[in-house]
């Protein structure tokens, strides 16, 4: 039986794979109209550009159903840029773009999640990659927070 790290390590490396390809596209494509689309043409939010380039499409949390009812938004300027899930839906993250520190996002969710009940969380560098992280549950649902320079990932898992 795989563990919780195991399973988080897994689910990002598709996710991780899917933000490289984006980037190796080659040239911008003209559409029939003759327009060119490019990443500030995606219909993601703009905010999204330096932190999620490969985001697209208007995200909308409603799809992320392993999100717990009672998570908290500690972060007071984050914005919604993208979605995505397992097939099955075992897995489902949500990445958010935000000028806080990378500190203050980590610190804030820390504090946050501390205080709700049935909620467990730790932090620090389950990766080995010299990145801090947190990690914890709600209820049946595993979470992990982690940041990227200019925003956050929340991953969840289910069993």
């Amino acid at each position: 039986m795989r563990t919780l790290r195991s399973r988080l390590a897994l689910a990002a490396v598709p996710l991780a794979l899917s933000a490289l390809l984006a980037g190796c596209g080659g040239d911008d494509e003209p559409s029939s109209d003759g327009t060119v689309e490019t990443a500030g043409d995606s219909g993601a939010p703009e905010e999204c550009a330096d932190a999620f380039p490969a985001a697209f499409g208007e995200p909308d949390i409603g799809e992320v159903s392993l999100l717990p009812a009672d998570w908290p938004e500690p972060v007071d300027d984050a914005v919604l840029c993208s979605t995505s899930g397992t097939v099955g839906g075992s897995m489902e993250s949500a990445d958010f773009a935000t000028t806080a520190a990378e500190e203050e996002v980590l610190s804030s969710f820390e504090s946050a999640l501390g205080g709700v009940d049935g909620y467990t969380v730790s932090r620090g560098d389950s990766s080995g990659l010299g990145r801090e992280m947190l990690e914890g549950t709600a209820g049946d649902i595993s979470f992990q927070v982690k940041t990227v320079p200019g925003g956050y990932t929340v991953t969840f898992a289910q069993g």
